[in-house]
């Protein structure tokens, strides 16, 4: 397989992420070409004290604290678009994000563009929704997150 550069994907939650998705779509851009596919290299979470959820879109330029996820390689690889609930973000009762807060308000995925064809995420959503559109609860050490996905 044939790769890209490394590629970041940086959003900032919106200032209320219920129902709200990040979206990854290789089609709308122009990075990769028509026979690549998503590769993930590394996802966090994190928290910038400079958010400011109130600007359009959303700005949260700094760092100051990240966690790694598995999410979206699990969820993103192998295809050309998938769209991740900003309610990633938000941590359940007993966890948090880190030290300075218990929510975090960006997710940086480091992608490549890869040569292959496209697959689904899970099995089990090709044998029990429609091929259109998928929606499933995912459950992780730590967070919780309502995915939804356009094959």
């Amino acid at each position: 397989m044939q790769a890209t550069e490394l590629l970041t994907f940086h959003r900032c939650r919106a200032a209320d992420p219920l129902g709200q998705y990040f979206t990854m779509n290789l089609d709308r851009r122009s990075l990769c070409s028509a026979d690549q596919v998503i590769n993930i290299q590394s996802a966090v979470l994190g928290y910038s004290v400079s958010y400011g959820p109130n600007e359009n879109p959303p700005r949260c330029p700094w760092v100051n604290c990240t966690k790694t996820t598995d999410i979206p390689a699990r969820l993103c690889n192998r295809r050309r678009t998938c769209r991740i609930s900003q309610e990633i973000l938000s941590f359940p009762m007993g966890s948090a994000l880190c030290p300075l807060q218990r929510d975090g308000n960006f997710i940086r995925i480091r992608f490549r563009c890869v040569a292959g064809k496209t697959s689904p995420s899970h099995p089990y959503l090709i044998a029990h929704y429609p091929a259109e559109y998928c929606v499933t609860d995912w459950n992780s050490v730590g967070e919780i997150s309502k995915v939804a996905f356009g094959l």
